[in-house]
């Protein structure tokens, strides 16, 4: 093998690496599955068109082509959910993921019709993958320099930085081949742009915890040699078997070892979400249950208090003991009352009346007024004269207490939490709004983009279900809320509710 050749296939082992680290290590981060599906299929890239060039073998150079199609939507992929906006940019991305995937699928079908085997590696299909790569990685760019000017903090501008040169490297670098092929007289670069790519991302994962955590020296060093082992497997196939075979035997074993390495992470996935699921059912049926024991003594006092309440009032109980047998009863009911809320609570259930949003406000900020940390100030904005609203009291307060407490948690090195209240005109009814913003450490794009996802903390012992909760609360009472929170600055909560 020549030096070219030999760079392909030390780039595939390097591709191969960082995905199996990075999914070993941090697979349940959003950015996870983006980083090692473009490794992997950069991987595929390499290794495949080093075969293609020793073997002459066509076969090869289709799976290349296939690879090289999907690269485009597989990094914009990233890219979109590196900067948190995946869900704004979701019909563009499946937009390319069509076009690009159409144009791999043609490639791919050389191998069953005949008449498309010069398809892949033509011109034709160069400036194809040209028409769609430039406005792609220009938007992409354009995404990632927003991004930049947006961050606050340095250290997310630095780790934008980084995937905005590897952005660059591979856009220019790694479609070298395809200038080459569409008629630009140039160095054919793409093993280097591929590693230098792969170079890039390993620092951001390592170095600056893009995944959570970052990658120790073993992850490096287990995905290394899960890499080492490919390809010497890869080497001596393709060196005992002839070139057809060598590529069913490759892609069998591939497709088999990454269907058992996808079914394993699947299955540990599935079972961590179901141990939570058993945990927060086995909570709910111990409540109910410990509600029910609790509830028939209840009824019992409320019972014999009231019992006495008639002994009372038939003059055979002394009056030195009625306050007594009033207070038994008044605070059986209140037992009651409370069990029925956590149980309407828990099932989300409306039981909607007119309220005023201020009053719940003022209550709620009482309450955290003498609880919050030092250097915590709070600012009241309640608009005067604020229209009622139909709504849970019961629900809409749990939710709102939801939102204050991840408020005051979020400024632990203190802060202002403001607090205020709106009208909106709303065509020719009015909305009425909350706005419960803080000046704390904020989130960066990637995790705002899932905070209001079921069972999605970033707390060491959170469940996940505040905001969501939240969310299901003012959903169930046709309204709306808006979350927006900016890293080093704070968030901002709105909700916007219909006025009666």
């Amino acid at each position: 093998m020549g030096s070219d050749n030999w760079f392909g296939l030390i780039a595939s082992v390097a591709h191969v690496a960082l995905g199996v680290a990075v999914l070993r290590r941090g697979r349940a981060n959003v950015l996870a599955w983006p980083m090692a599906l473009l490794a992997f299929d950069l991987a595929v890239w390499n290794a495949t068109d080093v075969a293609g060039a020793l073997s002459q073998y066509r076969g090869w150079d289709w799976v290349d082509y296939v690879a090289s199609s999907v690269t485009v939507p597989i990094t914009f992929n990233f890219i979109v959910r590196f900067v948190g906006r995946d869900r704004p940019l979701e019909l563009y991305l499946i937009g390319i993921s069509i076009y690009f995937g159409g144009i791999a699928g043609v490639c791919g079908a050389a191998f069953f019709v005949p008449s498309l085997a010069d398809f892949g590696g033509s011109m034709t299909w160069a400036w194809l993958l040209l028409a769609g790569v430039v406005p792609t990685f220009a938007c992409g760019a354009g995404a990632l320099v927003r991004h930049h000017f947006r961050a606050q903090v340095r250290e997310e501008r630095a780790l934008t930085r980084l995937v905005f040169v590897a952005l660059i490297v591979l856009s220019t670098l790694g479609a070298t081949d395809l200038w080459r092929i569409a008629g630009v007289n140039m160095i054919r670069t793409g093993h280097w742009g591929t590693l230098i790519t792969t170079a890039l991302l390993a620092v951001v994962a390592a170095r600056y915890r893009l995944l959570g955590r970052r990658l120790s020296l073993t992850d490096n060093l287990n995905g290394l040699a899960a890499a080492s082992i490919g390809a010497v497997a890869y080497v001596a196939i393709y060196s005992l078997f002839e070139a057809r075979l060598a590529l069913f035997l490759s892609g069998a074993l591939t497709l088999v070892f990454s269907l058992a390495f996808a079914a394993r992470i699947f299955v540990a996935n599935a079972a961590a979400q179901r141990r939570q699921l058993e945990t927060l059912a086995s909570i709910g049926r111990f409540s109910s249950q410990l509600a029910h024991d609790i509830r028939n003594p209840l009824a019992a006092i409320k019972g014999a208090a009231q019992f006495l309440e008639q002994e009372h009032r038939d003059g055979r109980l002394n009056d030195e003991h009625a306050d007594y047998v009033t207070l038994i009863g008044d605070q059986a009911n209140r037992m009651i009352s409370v069990f029925e809320h956590y149980r309407r609570l828990g099932r989300v259930e409306l039981a909607p009346q007119p309220l005023q949003l201020n009053d719940l406000l003022d209550r709620a900020l009482a309450a955290h007024a003498l609880g919050a940390p030092e250097g915590v100030d709070i600012d009241r904005a309640l608009a005067e004269d604020l229209p009622l609203c139909q709504g849970d009291p019961d629900l809409l307060m749990t939710g709102i207490e939801n939102l204050l407490r991840n408020a005051v948690e979020a400024m632990d090195e203190g802060g202002t939490l403001t607090v205020a209240t709106s009208v909106r005109p709303h065509g020719k009814s009015r909305d009425v709004l909350v706005t419960i913003r803080d000046t704390g450490r904020g989130m960066n794009a990637r995790i705002a983009e899932r905070a209001l996802d079921e069972f999605f903390t970033t707390k060491a012992h959170g469940t996940g279900l505040g905001l969501s909760f939240v969310r299901r609360v003012i959903d169930l009472h046709q309204g709306t809320m808006t979350f927006a929170s900016v890293e080093g600055q704070g968030t901002e909560v709105q909700l916007c509710l219909p006025a009666m």
